[in-house]
């Protein structure tokens, strides 16, 4: 809701102090929007001082006061009275309540201020952010039919004023009911949201792909990582010369699949591209995949080509899927369903115009292809490890509310321990991922108010994907073993989140290597020479 509900209208005659604050909170600078908010606000008390004072401690991770400030500024505006900006902030905070805190009741209570201030005062414009935040209450609630329908009316609303924000998080809460229904398949095309917009694809926001890819994994790990997989893949179509995508990603049914890691493959220069042979593993979507994409070591006369920093140098190249033979060898601990299989090709030629490199300048200038692409890769990757996480959480109540264990007369939800468990795995799950979606976001915002990002900017997301996907493994890991022998049947889905959440955390984006890596660059030491260098486009 970055678009609909990001910040305030502020009055022309408003104190400088509040318009330098709304610049600095525009610009992601979140310490001097806060210091500069306090300021206006000790000169005269203002909603609209509040409420950006409370987004600027939003980003800061001060969530209580954030919300007591935002709570503080909805009343000053009823006082006003300005009851669409009233509610407004009544729909910004039914969004972190629920969406970002897990927080359905709170979140259902604002939802109902906006939802009678707008009934009220006749606000339609905000008609359809009111049955978003239905349909989002609705799909975390367990009720996907309702989430369904209530996410049809907001897209049609959505379209008849048009309202493009609003549309897109619609399209996001209808595909996640669509997957809870069942219908995998129609609820998974949400993936084409991150195709290029140039191409005609949504080209959605992260944050909003990112609840997407969530949504799908709570149904079903498989299908939310294939998800992931496609959606990032399609991406890169952004950094291809304009020919490459539009040859690639001009048809809307494009799957991309593959392994982008470049020391696997070696590309020969010949005139107009190159002749690429290798064998990659864990490709995963392989079995609907239409183009792969591969990661190679440029070569001349036999002997790589290398860069001034001592290193090969290295690109990725599309091609395909006919062009690969798909060996099949995924026999998986977990996430069985992603056809991770490995492929080879041997001296295909790939043409200049379908190659890419994550530290070249992209060709679409939009701010999506502006956040650094690996990066941003690996909190998708989360993605995937929190609504797997959600799942088994959701499967322990369930079965915590039925199940009584051997030598007891009480179910196994009356057992202080089991509610401990489930108190803490909660809180592991809903902690982290409002770490990634706060890493992420804010690093949006700053590109999108034009500022490059830094490279401490990437390690926050680095550091927010290793955490939350170790955070998802070790509440599964609580709950199952909470649940006792209960768990332990690979027909049942705490196994199941167990074994997906495992084979998960094993991608090199989240493995324990990025806390040393995050706590090195803290230390002053270097962290360009880790995986966080690959798609390092410098600072300026």
């Amino acid at each position: 809701m970055r678009g609909g509900f990001g910040c305030c209208v502020v009055p022309a005659d408003s104190d400088a102090l509040l318009g330098a604050a709304e610049q600095a909170l525009k610009a992601g600078d979140w310490a001097t929007a806060r210091s500069s908010f306090e300021a206006a606000l000790e000169q005269e008390e203002t909603p609209e001082g509040l409420l950006g004072l409370g987004n600027a401690l939003w980003w800061l991770q001060e969530t209580e006061a954030s919300l007591r400030c935002r709570a503080r500024a909805y009343a000053a505006f009823c006082r006003r009275p300005d009851p669409f900006q009233a509610a407004v902030v009544a729909l910004q905070l039914s969004t972190h309540y629920g969406a970002s805190l897990g927080n359905d009741a709170a979140a259902r209570g604002w939802l109902g201020r906006a939802a009678r201030l707008v009934e009220k005062f006749k606000l339609a414009p905000l008609d359809g952010w009111v049955l978003l935040g239905r349909a989002e209450l609705a799909n975390t609630g367990g009720d996907p039919r309702a989430g369904e329908a209530f996410a049809r009316e907001a897209i049609e609303l959505a379209r008849r004023f048009p309202d493009a924000d609003l549309e897109l998080c619609a399209l996001s809460q209808l595909g996640g009911a669509l997957v809870l229904l069942g219908k995998i398949e129609e609820g998974t095309v949400l993936l084409d949201q991150a195709m290029a917009g140039a191409l005609g694809g949504a080209e959605s926001d992260p944050l909003s792909f990112l609840r997407v890819v969530e949504e799908v994994s709570y149904a079903d790990g498989s299908a939310g990582w294939c998800t992931m997989i496609g959606g990032c893949y399609e991406v890169f179509g952004g950094m291809l010369p304009p020919q490459g995508a539009h040859e690639i990603l001009g048809d809307p049914s494009t799957i991309s699949a593959g392994n982008f890691r470049p020391d696997k493959g070696v590309a020969l220069e010949v005139e107009g591209g190159h002749r690429v042979s290798g064998r990659w593993e864990l490709a995963s979507g392989s079995s609907h995949a239409t183009w792969y994409i591969t990661g190679a070591m440029i070569m001349r006369n036999g002997e790589p080509i290398m860069e001034p920093n001592g290193r090969p140098r290295m690109r990725e190249f599309f091609f395909p899927a006919a062009e690969a033979e798909v060996i099949d060898t995924w026999e998986s601990t977990g996430l069985r369903g992603t056809a991770s299989h490995d492929y080879e090709v041997l001296d295909i030629f790939v043409p200049e115009h379908r190659t890419l490199w994550f530290q070249e300048p992209p060709s679409e200038h939009g701010p999506l292809y502006r956040m650094p692409p690996v990066a941003m890769f690996a909190t998708f990757i989360a993605a995937v490890q929190l609504g797997i996480a959600r799942h088994a959480i959701d499967a322990f109540v369930e079965l915590a509310t039925s199940k009584i264990p051997t030598m007891t007369q009480t179910v196994l939800a009356d057992k202080p321990t089991a509610q401990a468990t489930l108190g803490e795995a909660k809180a592991l799950q809903a902690s982290a991922r409002v770490y990634v979606e706060t890493a992420l976001q804010t690093l949006w915002e700053r590109v999108e108010a034009g500022h490059a990002p830094t490279l401490a900017n990437r390690g926050d997301l680095w550091l927010a994907a290793a955490h939350a996907g170790h955070s998802a493994h070790a509440a599964i890991d609580m709950l199952y073993t909470a649940a006792g022998a209960s768990s332990v049947y690979a027909t049942g889905a705490l196994d199941r989140c167990l074994r997906d959440a495992r084979t998960a955390l094993q991608h090199v984006c989240t493995q324990e290597v990025h806390f040393e890596t995050a706590g090195g660059l803290a230390l002053g030491r270097d962290a360009l020479a880790s995986v966080w260098g690959l798609d390092y486009r410098g600072e300026g």
